[in-house]
């Protein structure tokens, strides 16, 4: 599968027909897959901790998740991969789940915003087999096993997992090997926007890459730092690496 290199962290070339067909063969070949994203944030994060960064590099899959990365790829000369932002094509992701008659398992968010999310999967008329469990539980004592448990005897074809970065990596890191799912995909706050307590930008704000000051303007405290210097820091880091390599 083509890929170029954004910084320290590999981010895929693919369409969202091309990863499907990808996501089929990956349950086919019955050995367990990571599937992850790359955004401004996530590439900070892999350009500061090695460990990120070869979590990314290893993962099956990573995904566009963000204009700044189309125009990192275009700044560094690279061929510009296309973007599959998770508030959108998650819808397309259920259906072909539900083509394919996938099974799936959501872990992540409050416990009202993970039933909601699942409530409102079904609204929206998918049949899916379909389970989850909250996020807020302890990740590093027997809670974590009982939840482990709960996911194991669901046995799903895909677990989507929404702790954010970079928690879910090192969940990921942790318990792959206990965990009988046969692909995990990362989606950070895919729950908040499923279950609607994120409410979506309009298209037009996503079409100009401005989606991020949408978000910001919701929640300025907990993602000022990120977007305000972590914008700036990374299309630093991208023309220095432009110029010096």
């Amino acid at each position: 599968m083509k890929s170029i290199q954004i910084l320290k962290a590999k981010v895929n070339i693919l369409s969202v027909e091309e990863l499907h067909e990808e996501i089929k063969g990956l349950i086919r070949s019955n050995k367990q897959s990571v599937i992850d994203y790359l955004n401004i944030y996530s590439a900070n994060i892999a350009y500061e901790e090695e460990w990120f960064a070869n979590f990314l590099n290893t993962c099956s899959i990573v995904l566009c998740d963000g204009k700044g990365i189309q125009l990192g790829a275009y700044f560094l000369g690279q061929e510009i991969p296309p973007q599959i932002a998770y508030n959108r094509w998650l819808w397309e992701f259920f259906s072909f789940c539900q083509s394919e008659s996938y099974s799936i398992f959501l872990l992540g968010a409050k416990p009202g915003i993970f039933s909601k999310s699942i409530d409102v999967i079904h609204s929206k008329g998918y049949q899916l087999s379909i389970d989850g469990y909250h996020g807020y539980f302890n990740r590093s004592n027997e809670e974590n096993d009982e939840v482990i448990k709960i996911i194991n005897k669901f046995s799903p074809d895909i677990l989507l997992v929404g702790f954010g970065m970079p928690l879910q990596e090192k969940w990921v890191i942790e318990n792959r090997d206990k965990l009988n799912a046969k692909v995990i995909i990362l989606g950070g706050a895919f729950l908040d926007w499923i279950s609607g307590s994120v409410k979506l930008p309009p298209k037009i704000v996503t079409k100009l890459g401005f989606e991020w000051l949408y978000r910001l303007f919701l929640e300025p405290r907990r993602l000022a730092h990120r977007y305000l210097v972590g914008i700036p820091l990374f299309f630093y880091r991208v023309f220095f690496n432009r110029i010096f390599h």
